[in-house]
């Protein structure tokens, strides 16, 4: 029914929203986050996914493969629940409790001339 109702044009609904009745429900009750469970190499790459750093920028710094670290960034976006890697960045400072850098430029020791 979902696909046919897309393939339409017309909106999908889950039921179990449509059917659910937001006025009567009561805020969760537990008052902390679940901790991430991060690997070694991904509270590595955490710090420097909260700065903004590209790719290739955190593979030069912890001299990893370009690739290796694109792993390493999605299994932390799975983790973190974010859907892109900007959101992904923004959930790090707040996890490391850094205030997210604007427009993220690599600081001078980063550069490389």
């Amino acid at each position: 029914m979902a696909i046919s109702d897309l393939l339409s044009g017309r909106i999908y609904v889950p039921q179990w929203i449509a059917g659910h009745d937001y006025e009567s429900e009561t805020p969760p009750t537990s008052s902390e986050p679940e901790p991430l469970r991060l690997s070694r190499r991904q509270s590595e790459i955490l710090p420097f996914l909260a700065q903004g750093l590209s790719n290739k920028e955190i593979a030069r710094e912890l001299n990893i493969a370009v690739q290796t670290t694109k792993i390493h960034i999605a299994a932390l976006l799975r983790a973190l629940g974010a859907r892109n890697r900007t959101e992904a960045a923004f959930m790090a400072a707040k996890v490391l409790h850094k205030p997210p850098l604007a427009g993220a430029v690599p600081s001078q020791a980063h550069c490389t001339y």
